[in-house]
């Protein structure tokens, strides 16, 4: 078989792999303290090899480190070339003076959680110190 046959003949194959595997949180924005107590505090990530189904999602906690307690925010993707985003924001909302927001991203694929920055998430969060 020709090469031009057989590398048409695989490259679909690879497109498919793609296309199935998981997402990877490439990067993801780490707040520094800051005075601001209105917010909203905005958190991007870029995130790679997601699919039109995935939830990506960033989670926040100004209460304590109890994993519980972690409230989900829906991301936005912001491209606008016209095809699959790979920038997320999402927006935190303001917190009192001298409280802590533990955050973590994370992208769900068909109910289950198949990426996280920082790898740990709620057990190993970003922490964004709001000053007194």
């Amino acid at each position: 078989m020709p090469r031009s046959r057989t590398l048409a003949a695989i490259f679909p194959v690879l497109l498919l792999l793609v296309a199935c595997a998981d997402p990877f949180i490439e990067s993801t924005t780490v707040l520094s303290e800051t005075p601001d107590s209105v917010g909203p505090y905005h958190v991007r990530s870029v995130v790679l090899g997601v699919n039109d189904g995935d939830k990506i999602e960033v989670f926040y906690n100004a209460l304590d480190d109890d994993p519980d307690r972690y409230i989900p925010l829906l991301m936005e993707g912001i491209d606008d070339d016209g095809r699959s985003a790979e920038l997320y924001v999402g927006s935190i909302p303001g917190q009192a003076a001298g409280s802590t927001v533990r955050y973590f991203v994370a992208v769900d694929r068909d109910g289950e959680r198949v990426a996280e920055d920082p790898v740990g998430g709620d057990l190993r969060p970003f922490m964004l110190r709001i000053a007194p």
